[in-house]
């Protein structure tokens, strides 16, 4: 199950009452309603406090109304799914493009002006943008080897994409679904990873059911060799020299519940285990330049995901002794209800933060970066630097991947769906 989505329902069940003030009004104390600049979730929207989720009302502009927590020219043709509440906004995806709609209060996504990169997202602190590409149809997620990028598409199969700046959907590599569940007509949820290591990729799916039933696959470049191993719950996952790391409910036969488990040459083993306090849900992961891991998780008692970083002696000692060792001995140096994606460039963190829409459809605010330090068995975070920022929330950061010392950007916009290279 998504983290994110799991804080939307957790939000959901909260609710608040038609007009009340509340210690800290937000997405999980005012999932039906705005909150006002008095902290007052306001439920019963109007032009003059319009929004829905917790995000902050919008004072509608002239020649509109406020239909559904969203501020909306009457009648409008160019709207459609991608309207975001009040002040949040977002876009809706689909294959043959994107229709963006009205987002914020005066301001109509199928007609803002937006940079044929990064739309309108604006770059900060010297970040610059490089190469760029379309994605081909159906593309969801990348991976990089070397320079050459995969993705795994809508179809469910792993493909060959190209290099920058030209991308071209290739043939099938493999199927991302095991052969049972492909005749069986089962229906599966893609996870949000595609992991390298070495001239290896990784990538998984889940089913409904107890534990999230899932699976991933295995592919190798070097002679196209293919496996599928039992992997309840992977939401994401990354490659390490030598072993791939998966966040999620088991691999492979090693069960415990959420945690993070190992992929060696030997096979699977327990990695890191999560606290039993956290009441926790499987989040991200990353792996800096100088060893140290980024692992995941939503906790379900303060509704948030976290982020701990992993020194890089702890990460050598479990992979060579084929050990775990408990998440809550690292240091939570990134966390928040609004993390909405992760990775790294170099030795820091890459974090996408932003939200989600009356329709659970996400935008993003901004995209930044976060120093990371490691000195002995320590690890502590700086503050964090902007990288891009977005104006109108019409531009949505679909996916970040790490890339050397740049980071991808999958961006979708009326302008479509492309990757761009990212210089921090």
């Amino acid at each position: 199950m998504n983290v994110l989505f799991a804080v939307a329902c957790a939000a959901a069940l909260m609710g608040c009452p038609s007009t009340t003030t509340v210690k800290e009004c937000s997405r999980q104390s005012c999932s039906n309603g705005c909150c006002s600049s008095a902290g007052e979730c306001i439920t019963t929207p109007s032009v003059e406090a319009c929004g829905l989720t917790g995000t902050t009302c919008s004072v509608c502009g002239p020649g509109r109304g406020c239909d559904d927590g969203v501020c909306r020219v009457p009648e409008t043709t160019g709207g459609g799914a991608g309207g975001g509440a009040g002040g949040g906004g977002g876009t809706a995806e689909v294959d043959a493009g994107v229709d963006a709609g009205v987002v914020d209060a005066g301001i109509d996504c199928d007609t803002v002006t937006l940079d044929p990169k990064v739309g309108d997202l604006v770059l900060r602190n010297g970040a610059t943008a490089g190469a760029a590409a379309t994605l081909p149809t159906g593309i969801t997620t990348l991976g990089v080897i070397g320079s050459t990028l995969y993705g795994v598409g809508t179809d469910k199969q792993l493909h060959r994409l190209g290099t920058l700046p030209t991308l071209t959907l290739g043939a099938s590599l493999a199927n991302v679904v095991t052969d049972a569940d492909l005749d069986a007509g089962t229906t599966v949820y893609l996870g949000g990873s595609l992991a390298t290591s070495g001239t290896q990729l990784l990538t998984g799916y889940t089913k409904s059911g107890s534990g999230f039933p899932g699976s991933v696959l295995v592919y190798e470049t070097a002679d196209a060799g293919v496996r599928h191993l039992s992997a309840p719950g992977n939401y994401t996952a990354i490659g390490v020299p030598g072993a791939f790391l998966i966040n999620g409910g088991g691999l492979e036969g090693v069960t415990g519940g959420a945690g993070v488990y190992a992929l060696d040459s030997q096979g699977a083993f327990s990695f890191s285990t999560f606290d039993g306090a956290w009441m926790a849900s499987n989040g991200f992961s990353g792996a800096t330049a100088n060893g140290v891991l980024l692992l995941g998780y939503f906790d379900g008692t303060d509704f948030q995901n976290h982020v701990r970083a992993v020194p890089a002696a702890t990460v050598a000692s479990a992979l060579t002794n084929r050990t775990s060792f408990a998440l809550s001995s690292a240091a939570d140096v990134i966390n928040g209800d609004d993390l909405l994606d992760l990775a790294t460039v170099g030795d820091d963190a890459v974090a996408v933060r932003g939200g989600y829409d009356s329709n659970f459809d996400s935008f993003t605010t901004k995209v930044e970066r976060v120093p990371l330090t490691l000195a002995g068995s320590t690890v502590t975070a700086g503050a964090a630097v902007t990288l891009l920022e977005a104006t109108n929330k019409c531009t949505r950061v679909s996916f970040v991947v790490n890339a050397g010392s740049a980071v991808l950007l999958g961006l979708t916009d009326r302008n479509g769906r492309r990757v761009v290279s990212i210089q921090p």
